[in-house]
C-alpha cells in the first residue's frame, strides 16, 4: 500500500490551490502516473471520486506523511467499493465547506460504523435526480438519527431528539448537542442533494467528453 518517494515515477503533482476540478482535468489527460497533494477534505472527497467515475488509465496516488504515497485503487480495495460508492455523499451529509457541520459529531467513527453496519445504503439516492422523494428524505433523516447520533432503530426522529436533550444535565443544556429540527433537517437534505446532483453532472459530462 505505500509507496516510498524514491518508487514513483514520472509523478504529476496537483495542488489544491489549482482547483479541484481543473487539477482533475490536467489529471486525466496526463500521460504519466499522477499524485494527490492536498490538505483540504472536500478537494480530497471530490478528487477520490472523480478518479472512481473517470477511471484514468494511470495510476493515482494520494500523498501521506510528507513523502509516503498509496494508490487510490488501493485505498478502495481495502476499505470496500461499497464504503467510497457512498464516500462524496457521506462527506456532504456530514459537512462541508457548503454544507453545515453537525457540532461535535466527527466524521471518521460515524463512517467506521456505517461500513460496518451496512446503513450507507441509506444515502443511495442522493443527487442521482434533481428532485428528491419524500421517502428518501426520511431515508436520510433515518441515517443521520442512527448513524451520526446513534438513536435507537425502534425510535423515531422526534423521540431520539427529545431523548438527547433529557440526557444533557441542566446546567449546560443546549440545543447544539441535539440532532436539528425536523425542519432544519430536511432543508439540510435539499442542500446537500442539490450540492451533490450538480457536482454528478460535471463529473458525468467530464466521463463523456473522455
Amino acid at each position: 500500500l505505500v509507496v516510498e518517494w524514491e518508487r514513483i515515477y514520472r509523478k504529476r503533482v496537483l495542488q489544491s490551490w489549482r482547483g479541484w476540478y481543473e487539477g482533475a482535468l490536467y489529471a486525466l489527460k496526463s500521460d504519466a502516473n499522477v499524485v494527490v497533494v492536498v490538505e483540504d477534505c472536500d478537494i480530497f472527497v471530490l478528487l477520490m471520486t472523480f478518479f472512481l467515475t473517470t477511471k484514468p488509465k494511470f495510476k493515482w496516488s494520494v500523498r501521506y506523511c510528507v513523502y509516503k504515497y498509496a494508490k487510490i485503487e488501493d485505498i478502495v480495495k481495502n476499505l470496500g467499493n461499497n464504503a467510497f460508492n457512498f464516500l462524496i455523499q457521506y462527506h456532504a451529509i456530514s459537512g462541508c465547506d457548503t454544507t453545515s457541520y453537525f457540532y461535535r459529531i466527527w466524521k471518521v467513527i460515524p463512517f467506521k460504523n456505517a461500513v460496518e453496519k451496512g446503513n450507507l445504503y441509506l444515502l443511495k439516492e442522493l443527487g442521482t435526480e434533481k428532485s428528491i422523494s419524500p421517502e428518501f428524505v426520511e431515508s436520510c433523516k433515518e441515517f443521520m438519527r442512527t448513524v451520526l447520533y446513534k438513536g435507537n432503530s425502534y425510535k423515531t426522529y422526534l423521540q431520539t431528539r427529545v431523548r438527547l436533550n433529557d440526557k444533557q444535565s441542566t446546567k449546560s443544556k443546549t440545543t447544539m448537542t441535539i440532532p436539528p429540527d425536523i425542519d432544519s433537517c430536511t432543508q439540510h437534505i435539499l442542500r446537500f442533494h442539490t450540492l451533490l446532483h450538480l457536482t454528478g453532472l460535471i463529473v458525468t459530462k467530464t466521463r463523456f467528453h473522455q
